[in-house]
């Protein structure tokens, strides 16, 4: 159910990786979107709900897990004709009679108060129990650095995600930790973020990222440039009109010794191997 609510269908331990993964995820979807999936936590199954409290209250980290996701607020909640409902719930704390929309607006954000309430104190004690994926989620949405206070573990999480929530906490060794995870399974981005940012006093750990993103398809050492619309949309020359430069310059380096050089290409060769690995599909008896 928390993979579901999460939407990690690749994580679901014991199920198709690979070519098979998205078609498992739909039919997946389809059995259990009758009674997991909604927007609010009235589409939930009362039982449901009633046996994750239970769970919780007996100190399941799991469980309160669960509920956090939930009852986490939408953030995407449209909330134009909501915008006075701060200003009217106040004002019927302070005892003001209200009716008609004006008592519908102070109730709605009353019950938005509650469920942001219930979600920020499960994801709390989900994470104070140990549940990496809500320590993660406090970091995200609280900036609680606990998260990357404790022994790190894998969390089935984008490492190159994990690096910003870091760097927007302002924990450089942390951000540069998950850039290097990022890295070392195949993203050229986190590649060229660290040969910019973080190890450019290290000339030779700078050529295994460029070896390696050449082994991976996208070579750093050459320019990356194309054609985008004003607003950043893709150009398409059937269409026409103005066209601006996006992309990026080669990397520039300087030349290693033979040396260093074949060091920074075994490295990479072992990255390389070391993702193939990772990208061979596993087959259950």
């Amino acid at each position: 159910m928390i993979n579901q609510l999460r939407g990690d269908w690749v994580s679901l331990k014991g199920y198709p990786i690979g070519d098979d993964a998205e078609q498992f995820g739909e039919e997946l979807d389809d059995r259990l979107s009758a009674r997991w999936a909604g927007s609010d936590v009235g589409d939930f199954a009362p039982l449901m709900l009633d046996g994750l409290e239970a769970a919780a209250s007996k100190g399941n980290a799991l469980a309160h897990y669960a509920l956090s996701l939930i009852h986490a607020p939408d953030d995407d909640e449209d909330t134009d004709q909501g915008a006075g409902s701060p200003y009217w719930h106040t004002q019927e704390q302070q005892g003001r009679v209200l009716t008609g929309v004006e008592k519908e607006w102070a109730d709605a954000h009353a019950a938005r108060l509650a469920q942001e309430d219930k979600y920020a104190r499960h994801l709390r004690e989900a994470g104070r129990l140990g549940n990496q994926h809500a320590l993660l989620d406090l970091a995200e949405r609280f900036g609680d650095p606990s998260f990357f206070e404790r022994p790190l573990h894998d969390v089935g999480a984008d490492p190159s995600a994990v690096a910003e929530i870091a760097e927007r906490l302002g924990r450089v060794a942390d951000a540069k930790h998950w850039l290097t995870v990022a890295a070392e399974s195949g993203d050229t981005d986190a590649m060229l973020r660290l040969i910019e940012e973080h190890d450019q006093g290290d000339l030779t750990r700078c050529w295994t990222w460029v070896y390696l993103s050449q082994l991976v398809g996208t070579d750093l050492s050459k320019d990356e440039h194309y054609a985008i619309n004003e607003d950043g949309s893709e150009y398409d020359d059937d269409v026409g009109g103005p066209a601006y430069a996006a992309g990026r310059d080669g990397v520039d380096l300087d030349p290693l010794s033979a040396e260093q050089n074949a060091a920074a290409r075994d490295a990479a060769r072992a990255l390389f191997e070391q993702i193939e690995r990772a990208a061979a599909p596993t087959h259950r008896r």
